[in-house]
């Protein structure tokens, strides 16, 4: 049993993709599944399927995004990206181990642009034990230029096949 995003929790002051907004849970019972709690990164939509295919003993398509959860025999993410284009606002955050990187920029719906150029500063959480700790320490870690840059890289290809506006670098 899964959903498509998490519980609704107040954000207010907060970046919108906290850990409860994207935090799924997940519950699964089956023949091959331990009992216990797990979090690993997982990106719950994505590795749905591959997951299902693996539990039922078949084949997984070359070409897939998605890949096993680790509890099942697949091999964790080192991170995991949640982005959401709600009304005048773009917002990512991408999930490591360590550090949940919080991103904001203006977004035009009826354009589907995202203008990289007008970006707020970037929000870090650090991660203990799988959840987000929510106190920005954006500013004990690296560069602000670097912190972009996670970013910039999931939307590479993006930027070639879409109308953003490219991101300054």
């Amino acid at each position: 049993m899964t959903a498509d995003h998490g519980a609704p929790c107040d954000t207010k002051g907060k970046p919108y993709l906290v850990e409860g907004k994207v935090g799924v849970p997940l519950l699964i019972k089956g023949a091959r599944v331990g009992k216990g709690e797990d979090r690993a990164l997982i990106e719950g939509s994505v590795d749905l399927m591959p997951s299902i295919l693996s539990l039922a003993g078949l084949p997984i398509p070359d070409g897939l995004d998605g890949r096993t959860w680790p509890f099942l025999g697949g091999n964790e993410r080192e991170e995991v990206f949640s982005e959401s284009f709600y009304r005048n606002t773009y917002e990512a955050a991408i999930r490591g181990h360590d550090y949940c990187f919080n991103y904001r920029y203006p977004f035009n719906e009826m354009s589907r642009e995202i203008d990289f150029s007008k970006r707020a500063p970037v929000v870090v959480f650090r991660r203990n034990e799988g959840r987000d700790i929510e106190v920005d320490v954006s500013g004990e870690i690296a560069s602000t230029k670097d912190l972009y840059c996670r970013l910039e890289r999931y939307h590479e290809k993006r930027l070639r096949e879409r109308r953003y506006v490219d991101p300054p670098i």
